[in-house]
């Protein structure tokens, strides 16, 4: 007897699911997201505008995700520290984190990497990734997004320009 549900619907809710559901709600919340931006952002990670529409697999992609973004750590361990300061205006621990991912998603090794410092000089105005102070890392922050938006679309177009 041939199941009617299709592989492609998302498994019915478990103690599991609603956990990982919400570690994704958990991270967007972190990242200060309006629902609007959250949707939007969802969209553009998995195709789709809800969590309840993923599938298990998809769903533990994306906690996975966060998890290496640094959007979903311990709060209770201390952070890691980025060579930076610790003043008022130094980047938050989880812009940091989304910096280096974006980094890394964009090609570069790493907040190390010269050519990240390269990047930084010429979208931040300072001499390298430590000098980055909360309003001039959220520039950063967006032109690698803006780069990694533009390269995942050359991809799905087969690599057409």
């Amino acid at each position: 007897m041939k199941s009617k549900r299709e592989s492609t619907t998302p498994a019915k809710p478990t103690s599991m699911r609603n956990t990982l559901i919400g570690l994704v709600h958990l991270a967007f919340a972190r990242l200060n997201y309006s629902d609007a931006e959250y949707r939007d952002l969802l969209e553009k990670m998995t195709g789709k505008r809800s969590c309840k529409e993923l599938s298990d697999d998809q769903l533990d992609q994306l906690v996975k995700e966060f998890r290496e973004a640094g959007a979903l750590e311990d709060r209770r361990k201390p952070a890691k520290k980025f060579q930076g300061g610790a003043g008022l205006d130094r980047p938050t621990p989880k812009q940091w984190a989304w910096l280096d991912k974006l980094a890394r998603d964009v090609g570069y090794e790493g907040l190390e990497d010269a050519g990240l410092a390269t990047f930084v000089r010429r979208v931040a105005k300072v001499d390298s990734p430590r000098f980055l102070t909360r309003t001039t890392v959220s520039k950063v922050i967006t032109g690698l997004q803006r780069w990694a938006d533009q390269k995942a679309a050359k991809a799905s177009q087969g690599g057409a320009a």
